[in-house]
């Protein structure tokens, strides 16, 4: 055996202990079998019943710190008097004075609210737990369009690499991964969207 193929073999096998070790302390931060997907899951979950708009979310040590926009319900329109009240919902309901029986009585302009979470493993155990029962009492197949679904899969994307996850931002149907890789190197990766989660 060559000096060159020693310096090899120590290489490789320092490289996938590191690989190894690393695999480990992300099993430890999200203190899930499942890993990354399992813990992103949970809290995508979270999310969409927030209604998350957009969200930056960052690892910092086993906590996850998210920061984001929410969507809220939609605005009513103000009318000055109970007489345009009255005749707005006539108009509406009725079609009366050739406007359409369509017409909505409420602006679509969604009231936008920000939210901060830090959720620690133990909140992420109770999010887990209550996704779990959440999606066994549904019969109907699971849908890939969600923000849950969507990061479950930037779970597995990670995982797969042998990094470990810094941060992860959605915004504008672009979603963006930051993560060490298993050379320890910092890496940020985008990828848009087809279509935008719900």
């Amino acid at each position: 055996m060559s000096e060159l193929d020693m310096w090899a073999a120590i290489s490789f096998l320092i490289l996938t202990s590191y690989w190894w070790l690393l695999r480990r302390w992300n099993r430890l931060v999200t203190n899930f079998e499942g890993g990354y997907p399992q813990a992103l899951r949970a809290i995508g979950q979270n999310l969409e019943s927030q209604r998350a708009e957009c969200f930056e979310m960052v690892v910092h040590g086993t906590d996850y710190v998210v920061r984001g926009k929410a969507r809220g319900g939609l605005q009513m329109k103000t009318v000055s008097s109970l007489i345009d009240r009255i005749h707005l919902k006539s108009t509406h309901l009725l079609g009366r004075n050739g406007s359409s029986a369509k017409s909505k009585p409420y602006s679509e302009v969604p009231n936008r609210t920000t939210f901060q979470l830090r959720i620690t493993p133990k909140e992420l155990f109770h999010l887990d737990r209550e996704g779990r029962a959440k999606r066994g009492k549904t019969d109907r197949a699971q849908n890939v369009d969600t923000i849950s679904e969507l990061l479950r899969g930037a779970g597995e994307y990670v995982e797969n690499t042998g990094g470990r996850l810094r941060a992860i931002s959605w915004n504008d149907d672009v979603l963006t991964i930051t993560y060490d890789t298993a050379q320890g190197r910092e890496k940020k990766e985008s990828f848009r969207l087809s279509s935008s989660p719900q």
